[in-house]
């Protein structure tokens, strides 16, 4: 049996569905998972702007 991911984990998915956050909390106990609606595969180049709004957003929940 594998170890866990103990560390908080931000799992973005497209549109097409939780493929990216449904595979992550398999490996990891504490997912954040967010989905980006009308966003494909490649989400850094079809939506950098809401990619980064939510990895800010994460990042400032992490550091409280």
């Amino acid at each position: 049996m594998r170890e866990r991911l103990a560390v908080p984990v931000l799992a973005v998915d497209g549109g097409s569905g939780p493929i990216t956050s449904g595979t992550t909390v398999e490996v990891a106990d504490d997912v954040t998972a967010v989905r980006l609606d009308g966003v494909g595969h490649l989400v850094a180049m079809e939506a950098p702007e809401a990619l980064a709004a939510e990895l800010l957003g994460f990042c400032r929940r992490l550091d409280g």
